[in-house]
């Protein structure tokens, strides 16, 4: 699973993308101007560790622009009886 989040201005991803990394999460930037922070999960990631990479990802935004990190608590995309996710091949 690969997803993008994109941040204006351009540079605030690679400051995010660092923050992130100094608590412990390894994420890459890409796009023309480096303005895309890339969040790579592997397959098979439990929950509970894609909501603590949301988490982290929340808190590394929040620092950069000195705000309250969101909460993520619950994933709308997870099925409701705690299976994994079908991913397209």
């Amino acid at each position: 699973m690969i997803e993008g989040l994109a941040v204006d201005p351009p540079d605030r991803a690679g400051r995010i993308t660092q923050a992130a990394f100094e608590r412990g999460m390894i994420t890459e930037t890409s796009g023309a101007k480096s303005q895309v922070i890339k969040i790579l999960p592997p397959r098979g990631t439990e929950k509970s560790e894609l909501l603590r990479g949301l988490e982290i990802l929340a808190e590394a935004a929040a620092a950069v622009l000195q705000r309250e990190p969101l909460a993520f608590s619950e994933c709308d995309a997870w099925p409701s009886d705690g299976a994994q996710p079908e991913y397209a091949a």
